[in-house]
């Protein structure tokens, strides 16, 4: 019954605010079959610290004993420079369009499969584990969603990966990174932001223990926010934790 409802609101609200394609105003749908052809993976893996060129997108080795980061690499997508990709994460993210989950879920497995996800991870499918970024309850309560989580799933999905979205929870209320320009403050705004689940058993904390954990968010900047959940997630013991991303803005 709920179902029907949500479809018979949701075709009421076509009726009324009839979907345009995001790229060329098309009606029909947010993203015309031609305008999603001008969304595509990047083929560049570079250092998430000093932007040079790295082999499987892993962090310099001397980048990372300068930032002591905690990430073994952040992979990104597809280029921030692509301005309707710009327009797709800001309806996605802060008009609530759950429907443009599909077409950046597929930015990242087109970029997963592009590059070989056993190659980038250097391990088998089996020891990966995918950890969407959680969201704070009221800001979910606000959203109706957490967008990295939905994006996870679909990921996971294509390639038939453990999802793991109770793990890591957001026990603190910040102010949203993206309002924060200078980088030390957004460091400071997500510092202590992040817990393990009190009701991991024994067992479960095992299980993450010499896996290769993969981070999925939307965007990041300055990647303080993934940094804080390796930081957190680090108590598990993985082998490596990693971000991925579909931009860097």
């Amino acid at each position: 019954m709920e179902r029907l409802l949500s479809q018979l609101s949701r075709w009421c609200l076509d009726l009324v605010f009839p979907k345009h394609c995001l790229g060329c105003q098309t009606e029909g749908s947010y993203l015309c079959p031609d305008c999603q052809k001008l969304l595509t993976a990047s083929s560049n893996l570079h250092c998430f610290i000093c932007q040079r060129r790295s082999p499987a997108g892993f962090a310099c080795s001397q980048c990372l004993r300068k930032t002591h980061s905690l990430l073994a690499g952040i992979l990104v997508a597809a280029d921030w420079e692509n301005l309707l990709l710009r327009q797709i994460v800001y309806e996605y993210k802060y008009r609530f369009i759950k429907e443009l989950a599909l077409p950046l879920s597929s930015l990242i497995t087109d970029f997963l499969n592009l590059h070989g996800i056993d190659k980038l991870f250097n391990c088998p499918a089996d020891q990966l584990v995918i950890i969407p970024v959680p969201l704070h309850k009221r800001r979910l309560s606000w959203r109706g969603f957490n967008q990295s989580e939905l994006l996870a799933k679909l990921v996971v999905q294509k390639f038939n990966l453990p999802l793991a979205s109770d793990v890591l929870l957001r026990h603190r209320y910040s102010l949203p990174q993206m309002g924060i320009t200078d980088k030390n403050q957004r460091r400071k705004n997500i510092t202590n932001s992040f817990t393990l689940s009190t009701k991991l058993t024994v067992e479960q904390q095992f299980f993450f223990k010499n896996k290769t954990i993969i981070l999925i968010d939307d965007i990041s900047t300055t990647a303080a926010t993934l940094e804080e959940c390796a930081k957190t997630l680090k108590a598990l013991k993985p082998k490596e934790i990693w971000g991925l991303v579909i931009a860097r803005g």
